[in-house]
């Protein structure tokens, strides 16, 4: 604890930011690490340890958040730009986000296409199954 006290007092330490912002979201404290996660973005973006660009997962991160915080429209715009972000093992995060987001926005043909994007990649993940299922059945496809 009194480490990752020393490094939140770092300023260009978005990692950490980053780390306390997951803890947040894994409690359902959507404000809390919203709050958390933009500081992380913030300090990202000033960090020259990130170029200036944003890292995909914080992106992601941010996705879900909003996704939680009831915002679909708003998180199908975060999710579509984190496509365009450099990722290290593949986009299927971003992918299965922005599925989720268009669905909840009322676009479930939409969504069942993110979801084929990463259908091979999420086979064995039981909420891709799901929500999935959720999309097909919302848009009439059996």
């Amino acid at each position: 604890m009194a480490q990752q006290g020393r490094a939140l007092e770092n300023p260009q330490n978005a990692e950490v930011r980053f780390l306390l912002a997951q803890i947040y979201a894994e409690g359902r404290r959507w404000a809390r690490a919203e709050e958390q996660l933009r500081d992380a973005l913030r300090v990202a973006q000033e960090s020259p340890l990130y170029d200036g660009r944003i890292p995909y997962r914080f992106q992601c991160l941010l996705g879900r958040i909003r996704l939680a915080r009831g915002d679909a429209g708003g998180a199908v715009g975060i999710f579509r730009e984190a496509l365009t972000l450099k990722a290290d093992r593949g986009y299927a995060e971003a992918h299965f986000g922005l599925g989720r987001a268009l669905h909840r926005s009322g676009d479930p043909r939409a969504a069942l296409g993110q979801y084929r994007a990463v259908e091979e990649e999420l086979a064995s993940n039981f909420e891709f199954y799901f929500r999935r299922a959720q999309a097909a059945a919302a848009a009439g496809d059996a």
